[in-house]
């Protein structure tokens, strides 16, 4: 599933005339963000590029007045017409919460959001419900930074999926060690959303992990492409799935986080019924889990369990990275397996 929007959303506008599919300005040229995003018809041509695949599509809740809400119902034609069936929802706004002070006012209420959501999407499903009768309707919302806005009060109607946005951290003032390798920051970072999504219960509505990730503002050199956040997504992910709730210039590399993902499945194995536990520890360095399939210890046992390393030399590595003696380093084999050294282990935890 791909999502088309986050930050950028509501700074995009529609040109017809524009000869480019995007014209992205920046207001510098080391800015990783654009300050405004323009896109023409060929824009939506982007959506067919990858076949058998959903879509959110996102559209621009910061701009106000008679030409923003036009542009809004012209990319609704085209998004549509574009999209059709492998639609998943649409998404209007990202992290407005933080909009009061930035385009509006610093009184800017829940009651206020929830007013401008409802006129704005009932205008866009409107036009869908014109130009796409058999493409879907449904919104998914809020998609806040956090949970300032995000209480049992948000009640829309319309919404199909809830979920908000969290990161461990921005880029300052977080550290390897103390955030992403630490487990505490980590149950933290998740309880957030495990406290919103059962206090947001009585909607009856599937709640999502929206953009959650590990440093804002697209990362940091020395946090997120080392192996240190290889270990921090091993943890996250395992952790996240034992709670209640479902470059440009830059050469081809296998960043060290892809091999979180392998050790995550591995440790999930293929049964329909597995269920990680978290072995509680006495430091806030270590993160043990129990893996059970159909009730049964299967993983990463208490006392004596089989184990496959996740291993690098040491935790700010960025290549040499491994899954059980296997690598996947692009310079190797562009990003296909090769066995490095692969070995069963054993592993002994002591009483805590």
């Amino acid at each position: 599933m791909v999502r088309v929007g986050g930050g950028t959303q509501d700074r995009a506008l529609y040109d017809p005339l524009l000869p480019l599919a995007i014209n992205n300005t920046f207001p510098t040229a080391t800015s990783d963000q654009s300050t405004t995003v323009t896109i023409s018809p060929t824009f939506f041509e982007s959506f067919q590029i990858f076949p058998n695949t959903r879509y959110i599509h996102g559209f621009n809740q910061g701009k106000n007045g008679t030409s923003a809400l036009t542009s809004l119902l012209h990319q609704a034609d085209l998004a549509c017409r574009a999209i059709g069936p492998n639609l998943h929802l649409w998404e209007l706004g990202n992290e407005n919460d933080l909009a009061p002070g930035r385009y509006r006012p610093m009184n800017w209420t829940l009651t206020a959001y929830v007013g401008e959501w409802r006129e704005k999407t009932a205008a866009i499903v409107e036009q869908l419900q014109k130009s796409c009768p058999d493409v879907g309707t449904g919104f998914v919302e809020p998609s806040f930074a956090w949970d300032r806005y995000a209480t049992p009060g948000f009640e829309p109607a319309e919404a199909f999926e809830i979920g908000i946005n969290g990161y461990m951290n921005s880029q300052s003032p977080s550290t390897l060690r103390g955030t992403l390798m630490n487990h505490s920051s980590i149950v933290y970072s998740i309880s957030k959303h495990v406290n919103l999504s059962q206090a947001l219960s009585n909607l009856d509505l599937p709640f999502i992990l929206g953009e959650s990730n590990s440093i804002s503002g697209q990362g940091s050199n020395g946090l997120t492409n080392v192996f240190g956040s290889a270990l921090w997504l091993l943890d996250y992910d395992l952790w996240c799935a034992s709670q209640p709730i479902a470059s440009r210039g830059i050469p081809p590399t296998t960043r060290p986080p892809y091999y979180a993902n392998i050790m995550v499945a591995k440790a999930l194995g293929r049964e329909h019924k597995t269920q990680p536990l978290s072995i509680p520890r006495k430091s806030d360095t270590e993160a043990v889990y129990a893996v059970y399939d159909n009730s049964i210890l299967a993983r990463l046992g208490y006392r004596i369990a089989k184990v496959e390393r996740l291993d690098a030399g040491e935790s700010d590595a960025t290549e040499g990275v491994s899954v059980g003696g296997v690598v996947y380093d692009y310079v190797l084999a562009e990003g296909r397996p090769v066995v490095r050294n692969r070995t069963e282990e054993s592993m002994e935890l002591q009483d805590v």
